[in-house]
């Protein structure tokens, strides 16, 4: 069944695949350009530099995470689009020998994992708000 096809009776499936894919897509590109602006900000602005990726990083997980389609548990959607987009830059990461660092790689998957269930937290509750606000579409 496509995507927002679904009948008065269904409930929205626990994740949104083509929603998942999607973030992902656009955590990468946030990823490889950011990484690729690397060298400038450095240039430009050296204290900027040296915690650019970690800034480049947060804002890609959140990019990922924050359009959870049609997702019942945006949460769980949000992290899992931030961590593929994750994946989805590894192999570049692993080119590099020294950049393969294991405790390194393991703390952004987990970063990807944290800032996008937090984004998700948020962007469900703006979407479906609380129980008893205006804004509540109840399940």
């Amino acid at each position: 069944m496509a995507a927002g096809a679904q009948g008065a009776g269904e409930r929205a499936p626990a994740l949104d695949v083509i929603a998942v894919v999607r973030g992902a897509s656009r955590a990468f590109t946030v990823l490889v350009v950011g990484g690729l602006l690397l060298p400038i900000v450095a240039h430009l602005v050296p204290v900027l530099g040296s915690i650019w990726l970690s800034i480049v990083a947060v804002v890609a997980f959140v990019v990922a995470g924050y359009r959870t389609g049609e997702a019942r548990v945006p949460i769980a959607q949000a992290s899992a689009s931030a961590l593929c987009g994750y994946l989805l830059v590894l192999p570049l990461v692993l080119m590099n020998p020294v950049t393969r660092d294991v405790r390194q790689i393991g703390l952004t998957a987990l970063a990807a994992l944290v800032v996008g269930a937090a984004t998700g937290l948020v962007a469900g509750r703006l979407r479906g708000g609380r129980p008893g606000s205006p804004k509540h579409r109840p399940s």
